[in-house]
């Protein structure tokens, strides 16, 4: 309508898509003088102008805005047809934000799945399906426990069997130099220990 080349038009999507309202109201004059050289009133260019302007706030391509409709398509068939799968990944995604796994963990209570609390003699670093209406909760996410620990604990535990006790657990993870007592606080706060240990 201006009759930009592609390197006007570009700061123009440019000063769009980074929201700079100051390159815009400064570009009107050449977008005006531009159409009025195409026999465009002042009237339909001021008309077009407002229209563009609010666009700003949220706008994208038409490439960009179709490949956003196929992952949202994708999201919402998984999490239709494969529930327990969509919200492990998910929740595995969020891991380190607690904000993001609660309300996440509130999804899969209205989905009528339950989250397992970690154990220490099932769980994985990562949140994992134990059934098609359970996920247990991940190693990952049990604040103040290192990633070095929860890879010994899952070694130890393939290499050597479930942990049978609270004694059989310390005497086996006693060759890790880095878990100590916040570790072990850790694991207990979370209910990792809960079944080999009498919470009663």
């Amino acid at each position: 309508l201006a009759g930009y080349n592609f390197g006007q038009a570009d700061n123009v999507r440019r000063a769009m898509g980074k929201k700079n309202k100051e390159v815009l109201d400064r570009e009107y004059s050449n977008f005006l003088a531009g159409c009025t050289e195409k026999n465009i009133s002042e009237e339909k260019v001021k008309e077009l102008w407002d229209l563009i302007v609010p666009f700003t706030d949220y706008s994208f391509n038409k490439a960009h805005s179709a490949a956003y409709g196929i992952v949202a398509y994708w999201t919402a068939f998984m999490k239709a047809n494969y529930p327990a799968e969509f919200m492990t990944a998910l929740m595995t995604s969020e891991e380190g934000d607690m904000t993001k796994i609660t309300n996440a963990i509130n999804e899969c209570n209205s989905l009528g799945i339950k989250v397992l609390p970690p154990n220490i003699n099932t769980s994985y670093h990562s949140y994992t399906i134990e059934s098609k209406q359970e996920i247990r909760y991940g190693l990952g996410s049990v604040k103040n426990l290192g990633s070095d620990i929860i890879k010994f604990i899952i070694e130890e535990r393939e290499k050597n069997g479930v942990f049978i006790d609270l004694d059989n657990f310390l005497n086996r993870i006693s060759d890790m130099q880095t878990f100590n007592k916040r570790s072990l606080e850790a694991l207990i706060i979370s209910g990792a220990l809960d079944n080999i240990v009498d919470v009663a």
